[in-house]
């Protein structure tokens, strides 16, 4: 009836706040939008991040440029070349087993396996870095889409919300324009009626 429907329509009123609500449904739209852009933007950089853990992953140590350019390295480097240089040249006047040559071939030895395993941890932080790195954005996206999803959660409640009392407060005013018709015809059939 009329009558049960204003007073749902007075009591939604009262209870929802419709203007409150309208405020309230625009504040969590413009956050859904926020939040929309932040996960767009953590995406990205979740590609990024992949990217770099899989070029990372898919290449050796020594094509990296983080560990071809590291000073320690490249330090490391030279002091292996001039090792192995003077090994080759002792090489050319005296044979292995010789004792200048054991002793240059040990320093060689042991100069170029600093280098071997710097290059070896080098690679091996750049890996966990770059791993962690991807997971921190994994955390990150995860997040964004868990604060997205109840954002859109509570915008959708508003709108339902919302929904409801534009519905009845539609539903009323048409009962009432159709009430007011009838209510006119039947005052001009009253008229024609006494008019006979």
């Amino acid at each position: 009836s009329i009558a049960e429907k204003e007073r749902r329509l007075a009591q939604m009123s009262k209870s929802a706040q419709i203007q409150i609500l309208d405020k309230e449904i625009n504040i969590a739209q413009e956050k859904l939008d926020r939040l929309h852009e932040q996960l767009l933007k953590v995406q990205e950089e979740k590609i990024e991040k992949a990217s770099a853990l899989n070029r990372i992953e898919q290449s050796t140590p020594e094509a990296l440029p983080e560990v071809v350019q590291n000073a320690a390295i490249q330090q490391l480097q030279i002091s292996c070349d001039k090792a192995r240089s003077a090994y080759r040249e002792k090489l050319k006047i005296f044979k292995e087993g010789w004792p200048e040559v054991q002793e240059l071939k040990a320093q060689m030895d042991e100069i170029c396996g600093q280098l071997n395993r710097q290059i070896q941890l080098t690679y091996e932080r750049l890996l966990k870095q770059a791993r962690s790195n991807y997971q921190a954005v994994i955390e990150k996206e995860k997040r964004i889409q868990e604060e997205f999803n109840r954002a859109k959660s509570e915008l959708d409640k508003m709108n339902e919300a919302n929904k409801d009392y534009f519905n009845l407060k539609s539903e009323l005013k048409i009962e009432r324009e159709t009430l007011a018709k009838l209510h006119q015809r039947a005052q001009a059939t009253k008229i024609l009626e006494s008019g006979n």
